[in-house]
């Protein structure tokens, strides 16, 4: 996956994972909608998603409490974890 398609995923990814309670989440989307041209970049070259998607506060709100771990486990060994929540962004809709 090009990091362009990443980069423009990531705030429907991080939007998820916040309305289900995902704290953390705010601020890191927020970096990315003020610097989109610098920390945006870095995000993605850095592989500084990673960090965030592999996180178990992430995978605990954008997954359901039972499953998460097998999904976390699942994400760590892809090469490109964002491909594997791909197939959940139209399914997955906001707890409450």
């Amino acid at each position: 996956m090009k990091r362009n398609e990443q980069y423009e995923l990531m705030p429907k990814i991080l939007d998820i994972a916040i309305k289900n309670g995902w704290k953390d989440g705010k601020a890191h989307k927020n970096l990315l909608a003020l610097y989109p041209a610098n920390f945006g970049r870095n995000f993605l070259t850095d592989n500084h998603y990673r960090l965030l998607i592999l996180n178990h506060g992430f995978a605990k709100a954008f997954f359901d409490d039972k499953s998460w771990k097998c999904h976390l486990m699942q994400m760590v060994l892809m090469e490109d974890p964002i491909e594997y929540l791909i197939p959940f962004l139209d399914d997955l809709t906001p707890n409450g």
